[in-house]
C-alpha cells in the first residue's frame, strides 16, 4: 500500500503518493492537487485547523474523485 511521503518543493509543503502530489502554499491556505504532474484541483483550505492525521484522511478522500 502506498503511503503519503512529505517533502518540500519550491518552498511549499508537498505530499506525494503514487501518481498524486498535493502542495500547500501561502501559509498552508491554498492546496493544489496534481495527478501525473497535471494540476487537477485547487482549493482554499483550513489546513492550520487540522491535525496531520486529519489532513492525510482529507487528501485520501480528495484523490478518490480523480
Amino acid at each position: 500500500i502506498d503511503s503519503w511521503k512529505g517533502t518540500s518543493e519550491s518552498g511549499c509543503l508537498t505530499f506525494t503518493k503514487g501518481e498524486y502530489k498535493v502542495k500547500l502554499n501561502y501559509n498552508n491556505v491554498f492546496l493544489s492537487l496534481y495527478k501525473n504532474n497535471e494540476l487537477v484541483d485547487t482549493k482554499i483550505s483550513s489546513i492550520p485547523a487540522m491535525s496531520l492525521n486529519d489532513f492525510i484522511q482529507y487528501i485520501d478522500e480528495l484523490i478518490k474523485q480523480y
